[in-house]
């Protein structure tokens, strides 16, 4: 997934992580896309200085985007997702 791929729109993870994402690097938005697709929910929180809970929105929303599948529409119960956040 790149910055430059249609399906992203920086606004969007912007108001993900409750950043304005304007002033950083392409190279800096590149890690940042790439550790999320790779589940580095540490890295992402650290590299913009958001919360946990937030990186981990970003990721989930990365990797629906990218396989068209919701999470809700495969974990239908409250508990199954929380299992899955703890795992």
């Amino acid at each position: 997934m790149s910055i430059r791929d249609p399906g992203v729109d920086l606004r969007k993870l912007g108001k993900i992580l409750n950043r304005d994402l304007s002033h950083y690097s392409e190279i800096g938005l590149e890690d940042l896309l790439e550790r999320a697709r790779l589940g580095d929910i540490e890295g992402v929180a650290a590299t913009v200085d958001v919360e946990v809970s937030r990186a981990r929105q970003l990721a989930s929303y990365l990797s629906e985007s990218q396989s068209d599948v919701r999470i809700r529409g495969v974990l239908g119960t409250p508990d199954s997702r929380r299992l899955r956040n703890d795992l």
